[in-house]
This record gives structure tokens, C-alpha cells and sequence, in this order.
């Protein structure tokens, strides 16, 4: 059966590390009103993502108009007032899964306050491709890869 695409940001900002489901609009990807943090337990991060995915899995099973829950969003609940004071903040990992590939790809702050992905990213060892199905514990190692590589890189 196809799955629709889904899409989890994972945010490293002010030491902590947190991630964010986000499920197809019509529009593009758009976030559901979560912030998961990401546990200090060695698999934290694995179940901060299995998470995010069953929560954007199970919205994207909703019609549209009810798909996108009233609330608080992510950014207002890490303490900021607005996304480009979060995003100023922030590095980021935003992960796309569908039917056809996992792929993965760091993001930073542009002169704008938005988070964006850099054009040399795949080059530079912070972008990578996964197959189809890839289980979320190789998601979960990709992710420390990229943001270790990153931090190596400056």
C-alpha cells in the first residue's frame, strides 16, 4: 500500500535537540503542533523520531481539513515568539520518507531568519539518500552523522 510522504525536522537549538512531524498539505509540508524532545537515553533520538512519524502517519490519514489540529506552534513552545527567532537559533535536520526514499539534509539560518538546506550539502557529507523503507534506527544514525559532520565542518 502507498504511504503519503512525510516529513520530521529535527532541531538542534539552545542544547537541546527536538523534533517536529510534519505531514502533506496542499500547499507542501506543513507542521503539526508538536514539539518532541529528544530524551537523554542513548535511543532518545530514535524514539523522538518513531514518534514524530506515527503522529504525521496518523495525520495524513485524515481528511485535509481536519489534518492540521488548532494550537500552539512548535517554535511559540521552545519559548520563542516568532519561527525566525527559533530558526536564528537553530541547525537543523528536516527528513522526508515516502515510498520511494528517506532522504536526509542539514539546514541553517539564512540572512532572513528561515532555515534552509545549503547548496553543497550532499558534497559536504550533510545530505544523504536512504532506500525505501529504511528503518528508523539507520535514520535515527544518519541523523547523528550529519549533525557530527556538521560540527566538524564548523
Amino acid at each position: 500500500m502507498t504511504q503519503p510522504a512525510i516529513q520530521l525536522m529535527v532541531f538542534r537549538r539552545n542544547g537541546q535537540v527536538l523534533v517536529t512531524p510534519w505531514a502533506l498539505s496542499d500547499t507542501g509540508f506543513d507542521a503539526l503542533h508538536e514539539l518532541i524532545p529528544v530524551g537523554p537515553e542513548r535511543d532518545g533520538l530514535l524514539k523522538a523520531l518513531e514518534l514524530g512519524e506515527s503522529h504525521a502517519r496518523a495525520a495524513s490519514k485524515r481528511p485535509l481539513d481536519k489534518r492540521f489540529p488548532t494550537g500552539t506552534p512548535y517554535w511559540q513552545q521552545a519559548g520563542c515568539k516568532t519561527y525566525e527567532q527559533f530558526a536564528r537559533g537553530a541547525n537543523a535536520i528536516s527528513i522526508v520518507r515516502d515510498d520511494e526514499l528517506t532522504e536526509l539534509a542539514y539546514q541553517v539560518p539564512d540572512d532572513r531568519g528561515a532555515l534552509v538546506a545549503l547548496d553543497d550539502a550532499e558534497m559536504r557529507g550533510l545530505a544523504v539518500a536512504l532506500g525505501p523503507g529504511t528503518p528508523m534506527t539507520d535514520v535515527a544514525g544518519a541523523v547523528q552523522q550529519i549533525f557530527e559532520a556538521a560540527d566538524r565542518r564548523g
